[in-house]
């Protein structure tokens, strides 16, 4: 039985989080739907991204029929549908009927109109964390009750950084 130095235990330690990180960037460098992305982050100036991060956090398989009734179950007309989970109420402002937000494109595009409106409606005085936390709860909630989701925030800017890094090693 061979006794690991002290020597040999710090390079494994060293070791260990250089192995984890080439794990979760080379699971971040595509999505399926990238050129959607791509092009909805250039049509609403929003970087492509963070709207990869902000997919990836609301639908980590990218899937366009995932439907989420959590907030009220036996409510469709409450469901979030689709890579971005966008809520049926913004689709309705938007235009967007129900079966629209299973397109990918439609979906996306929903998702960066939204981040873009919420950097106009919350302004200057807030920043990428609160925009990102209004995608969640609302830039109203936001403005009005202050009310953040520092969990899904912290979530949407580790997928978002693990996306740069990983294009720029890929």
């Amino acid at each position: 039985m061979e006794i690991v130095k002290e020597k040999d235990t710090v390079k494994i330690l060293y070791a260990i989080p250089i192995i984890a990180a080439a794990f979760i960037v080379k699971d971040h460098r595509k999505t399926p739907y990238d050129s959607h992305f791509d092009s909805a982050g250039v049509r609403w100036n929003v970087d492509s991204d963070l709207l990869r991060a902000l997919a990836r956090k609301e639908n980590a398989s990218f899937n366009p029929r995932a439907i989420n009734k959590e907030a009220k179950p036996d409510d469709a007309s409450d469901d979030s549908i689709g890579i971005m989970q966008i809520n049926m109420a913004i689709a309705r402002a938007y235009g967007i009927e129900r079966d629209m937000l299973f397109d990918p494109k439609t979906n996306i595009n929903a998702g960066a109109r939204l981040m873009a409106e919420n950097r106009v409606t919350l302004g200057k005085n807030y920043f990428l964390d609160t925009w990102i936390a209004a995608f969640n709860a609302g830039a109203t909630k936001i403005i009005n009750q202050g009310i953040f989701n520092w969990q899904y925030v912290a979530e949407v800017k580790y997928h978002y950084t693990a996306y740069k890094v990983g294009k720029q090693i890929a």
